[in-house]
């Protein structure tokens, strides 16, 4: 039997739609004390459809997110650039690893 997954999947006390957004919500917290970029195109010009980049750095570390396109004026604090910076190859854990640094 294959289950189908989508934003109202729940474990039983939260769906996936609430966890993206509180996550949304919580990096747009961070970013008005950290700062950032937000932009509409990656560094080599292209973009998933509907969606937005944010980069911003936690103890000199890359970190990013794609958002959908609905929540770009939850970034207004951010300055908007043409193309993002080039990804480094930082990973979820990575990202993660350096919050809790951050954290510290």
């Amino acid at each position: 039997m294959s289950t189908t997954i989508t934003g109202a999947t729940s474990d039983g006390y939260h769906s996936f739609d609430e966890l993206y957004d509180h996550r949304m919500s919580l990096t747009a917290a961070l970013t008005q004390h950290v700062g950032g970029i937000k932009s509409k195109l990656h560094s080599d010009g292209d973009m998933f459809k509907d969606y937005f980049i944010i980069v911003f750095q936690l103890n000199g570390n890359q970190c990013s997110y794609h958002y959908h396109m609905d929540n770009w004026k939850h970034f207004d604090h951010l300055k908007e650039v043409e193309r993002a910076p080039e990804w480094n190859g930082h990973t979820a854990n990575d990202v993660a690893q350096y919050a809790k640094a951050y954290r510290k």
